[in-house]
């Protein structure tokens, strides 16, 4: 792969990454304006992380996985229960 081929995959990466973020964000709000609104986007949530930890799973395997689960989850400083 030439350089300039790793830049436009990248840039290409960039945007998608930006779609998805206001996609998550636009749903987020959505949710937040119904009935139940802090159920409800914690649902969500819950929801969209049991999916993304399979996914994970399935793609680099359970231990590869946790690793990855743990390093977003320090990033995100997210409390432990």
């Amino acid at each position: 792969m030439t350089e300039h081929e790793k830049y436009a995959l990248e840039e290409i990466i960039i945007q998608g990454q930006a779609r998805v973020r206001n996609d998550f964000h636009r749903a987020i709000a959505a949710i937040a304006e119904q009935d139940n609104s802090a159920a409800r986007t914690e649902i969500h949530l819950v929801a969209i992380a049991q999916a993304a930890a399979f996914g994970l799973a399935e793609w680099y395997g359970p231990t590869e996985a946790v690793r990855i689960l743990r390093k977003l989850a320090a990033a995100l400083e997210v409390p432990k229960h």
